[in-house]
């Protein structure tokens, strides 16, 4: 017996099989054309969503809209089960630095929690001091527009310590790349 191994990084993978490896269980791809994939609850045969790869990310948008809009609730709801850290919805933290009329973030994209985000304030003491700790959904970074966040607690870093002030609301974070 020979054995012939191919490593799965050498075998090519159609859009359409990436689409419907990416979606949960009771959905499949039912038409596309031009990169733009058509996605069908099996039960009622009910087109919910669309997808299309993009910078190597299977990208699934519902269609809120109509008599689907439940269908597709649906589906974000089988797709954040499946996908808990990708969840847009989900709540995470970063340390937003105001500069000329926008803000920009050190570190990571974002943290799971308020003290991780905290901490890595202390590498940052001279950019922490007058900053916003701020707390927002992850899929609002996904637009590249300004958006809301849920809340956000101005900084105040004195000798050995970086405090989080009281919750000052949402704010409106106009997010720019150094």
């Amino acid at each position: 017996m020979k054995i012939f191994a191919v490593p799965t990084t050498m075998v090519p993978r159609t859009e359409l099989s990436l689409i419907q490896d990416a979606l949960p269980e009771g959905y499949e791809v039912a038409i596309g054309s031009g990169g733009l994939y058509s996605i069908r609850f099996l039960h009622f045969g009910v087109i919910c969503a669309y997808a299309n790869i993009k910078n190597g990310q299977v990208h699934l948008t519902s269609i809120e809209e109509g008599h689907v809009k439940y269908e597709a609730e649906r589906f974000m709801k089988a797709l954040a089960e499946k996908y808990p850290t990708e969840n847009p919805d989900r709540e995470v933290w970063q340390i937003f630095v105001p500069r000329r009329g926008s803000f920009y973030s050190f570190g990571q994209s974002h943290f799971e929690l308020m003290e991780d985000a905290l901490a890595q304030a202390f590498g940052f003491t001279n950019e922490a001091n007058g900053a916003f700790l701020c707390s927002f959904r992850q899929g609002d970074l996904l637009t590249g527009e300004p958006f809301r966040t849920l809340s956000s607690h101005k900084l105040e870093v004195t000798e050995d310590c970086i405090h989080s002030g009281r919750n000052d609301g949402p704010m409106l974070i106009n997010l720019k790349s150094l």
